[in-house]
């Protein structure tokens, strides 16, 4: 049979340097979800992290941990209801391992602590996190938001415990299938 988006699996193929297609030579079914299939929210989710990944990595690139948190976003996704906090969990840690996180405690225009107690804040992209410089705010390009976006943003930090998505987990066997095809996808001792 075939595979399908959303399904992990060993793939092994034939590349050619500077060729985009590559010769498919073998595909071992890992991992299915299910969850993806039968729920709409879930799938969503699921494409959305998907493309994310395919569009902020480049082919050859190795990112251990993205695999690990998409591993385990899809995962959670098989919970009803924990579509919104995985996904988020999810885009975070992309964020974070591609170096396109902001800052969440410092000024990224002053460099000084964030004033917690302003009633105003904004993002500054070009500045590269959150500001309550009132010159800063002002500026062209400054997406003002409310300081519950950015306690958010800083829950999202935090790994909460028994979140899957947060990180593999060492007893799943499934995990530790993903170390050994990863130390050595041959399977040679």
């Amino acid at each position: 049979g075939g595979f399908e988006v959303g399904t992990r699996g060993q793939l092994v193929a034939i590349t050619r340097p500077g060729r985009d297609l590559a010769t498919l030579t073998e595909w071992r079914l890992l991992e299915v979800f299910p969850g993806v299939r039968r729920r709409l929210a879930a799938n969503r989710a699921a494409l959305l992290g998907l493309d994310l990944v395919a569009h902020l990595l480049h082919d050859g690139d190795p990112h251990p941990a993205i695999f690990d948190a998409l591993l385990g976003m899809l995962r959670t996704l098989e919970e009803p209801g924990r579509e919104m906090p995985a996904l988020l969990q999810f885009q975070w840690r992309l964020l974070e391992e591609t170096g396109y996180a902001p800052r969440l405690d410092d000024d990224a225009v002053t460099g000084e602590p964030l004033e917690e107690s302003a009633d105003v804040l904004a993002f500054r992209p070009d500045a590269g996190g959150f500001t309550t410089d009132p010159a800063s705010i002002a500026a062209p390009g400054a997406w003002r938001l409310r300081r519950s976006t950015l306690r958010r943003l800083r829950e999202l930090t935090e790994t909460e415990p028994g979140d899957r998505s947060a990180s593999p987990d060492p007893h799943d066997p499934h995990e530790s299938q993903d170390r050994q095809d990863r130390s050595d996808p041959h399977g040679a001792d």
